[in-house]
């Protein structure tokens, strides 16, 4: 689980040298989706801690795919960050 969660982490931070490597994490649904699937691997019935932290990883994914697909031209947020 480590190395899906510093992949996570690496995406947020959009560290280039890594995203080459994975570049579905560069767009906003590819996240979604990637948080996801980590979500639904996280789950498992027996402990109430893991049902929580699957539960948010989903919703989080979910909300990135909504960002994407509502709000494509700055499904990156790009306009936030000022031209220097």
């Amino acid at each position: 689980m480590l190395p899906f969660a510093f992949l996570i982490i690496i995406a947020e931070a959009e560290w280039r040298r890594v995203l080459k490597y994975v570049l579905f994490l560069k767009s906003q649904a590819g996240r979604g989706i990637f948080i996801m699937f980590v979500g639904l691997l996280v789950f498992e019935e027996k402990h109430a801690n893991d049902i929580a932290t699957s539960i948010t990883l989903i919703l989080i994914g979910a909300f990135n795919l909504i960002i994407a697909w509502v709000f494509p031209a700055i499904a990156h947020f790009k306009y936030l960050k000022k031209d220097l």
